[in-house]
């Protein structure tokens, strides 16, 4: 009995440490994820606005290869943006599973270029090529990512590619992040050519004209796309992380708990069996 007493006090000891780990891990998490989704919040308002240069132009896909589908089917470019870190709960799994489903589904063939680590490794069976692999942290800034959406317009404008895809995960709150897959190229959106709205219902002049606008502002907007999946992907990563690090803390603490309530069980056992040992021996002397 004594020796199973200190079993359980080692286990204990030992789970206390590890709700000491994750609890620091479920703070870090916490910080990172109130700077991430303060990035995420600030950059969806430039993209909304960004996109209202294309909205304001007649016709934008008539003057722009990257706003025109190509006439016929071709490969796919899958960019998949997963975490390079576990211990994030479902996060990674949720995006596998999504690119899983459509990759057995697309008639068409497919070419990944993953942005962390753990996609890299979880597609390395997949039937699609992975072209490129780069660390997640790579692309988080907003200069690195060009660099990823600079070879996919590279390649969809030299005809390599049909249509580029993101399987990204879109932060909604702390609680709630849904992973799927958003079309790239060819930039559609779907009011672009659905007629003149209340906002921008007016003539505009556009100098030098509106295809040279275009020019220098759909690339900047499809590089600024990719960059918020890619913050939204990561805030969604830390959320998950920390939500799964609480749960972590919470199970430790009621593990801590049950040990505890086991030990103290034994103990008052063997102190019992003691007492009633010295009992039986005085007796046994009168």
């Amino acid at each position: 009995m004594a020796g199973q007493s200190k079993a359980i006090k080692t286990r204990i000891k030992s789970v206390k440490n590890t709700k000491k780990i994750t609890k620091a891990m479920e703070l870090v998490s916490a910080s990172k994820m109130r700077r991430v989704v303060a990035r995420t919040v600030s950059a969806r308002p430039y993209i909304e606005y960004a996109l209202e240069i294309v909205h304001l132009i007649k016709n934008p896909s008539a003057l722009h290869p990257l706003l025109t589908a190509p006439t016929t089917d071709g490969k796919v470019l899958l960019l998949v943006i997963t975490s390079d870190k576990g211990l994030c709960g479902a996060y990674n799994a949720q995006i596998i599973r999504v690119v899983s489903a459509f990759t057995d589904t697309v008639d068409q063939q497919c070419d990944v270029i993953t942005i962390g680590k753990k996609g890299a490794v979880a597609l390395k069976a997949s039937p699609c090529t992975i072209v490129a692999s780069f660390e997640q942290k790579f692309c988080s800034n907003v200069t690195d990512a060009h660099v990823v959406s600079k070879y996919a317009i590279d390649a969809f404008i030299k005809g390599k590619y049909s249509r580029v895809l993101v399987a990204h995960t879109e932060y909604i709150s702390a609680l709630n992040q849904q992973a799927h897959i958003s079309q790239l190229l060819p930039f559609v959106d779907a009011s672009l050519d659905s007629g003149p709205t209340a906002k921008n219902a007016l003539e505009f002049i556009f100098e030098p004209n509106a295809e040279n606008i275009l020019n220098v502002v759909i690339e900047k907007i499809i590089h600024t796309r990719l960059y918020g999946m890619v913050i939204e992907s990561v805030a969604s990563e830390e959320s998950a992380r920390m939500i799964a690090m609480k749960n972590a803390s919470d199970a430790a603490g009621e593990m801590i708990s049950d040990l505890s309530l086991m030990y103290n069980k034994i103990r008052q056992a063997g102190i019992t069996q003691e007492i009633s040992e010295i009992s039986a021996g005085m007796t046994s002397t009168h």
